[in-house]
């Protein structure tokens, strides 16, 4: 009695298998979207409330804090420090939903009062389409 042994796979399994992986990938895909739109969004929201906070520092010193610390400790400037209300944040988050530093200046004489922005998901160097701007929300 002769017994054929069967090498390698029939059509049928592999087109399952392909078919297996090619959803994964993309749950695996959508994951990820969503994971990068949460981190934005998040960031997003994080920029409002700064913004929020540096008004009301504004509204209430008549100057902007120099740096985002100024929101949560007294400013070192005795003329402001007597105006201040604050703490106008509870915490100051240094950094954004990318891990990536927020950047925070004054700029005097410039089209907007400050800068606030992250670089985005790619980091410092990105291209200024990444950014998220407190000015372009």
């Amino acid at each position: 009695m002769v017994t054929a042994f069967r090498r390698g796979f029939s059509i049928v399994e592999i087109l399952i298998v392909v078919t297996i992986i090619g959803i994964l990938s993309i749950g695996v895909f959508s994951a990820m979207t969503y994971i990068r739109t949460s981190k934005i969004n998040t960031t997003k929201q994080m920029i409002r409330v700064y913004q929020t906070a540096i008004d009301s520092f504004h509204n209430d010193t008549g100057a902007y804090p120099l740096t985002l610390e100024e929101l949560v400790d007294k400013p070192s400037d005795q003329k402001i420090a007597q105006r201040w209300q604050g703490p106008y944040v509870k915490k100051v988050v240094t950094e954004d939903a990318f891990n990536k530093p927020f950047v925070y200046n004054v700029t005097k004489g410039a089209k907007t009062p400050y800068e606030l922005y992250s670089w985005g998901e790619n980091g410092e160097g990105s291209q200024e389409s990444e950014w998220i701007d407190a000015w372009k929300l």
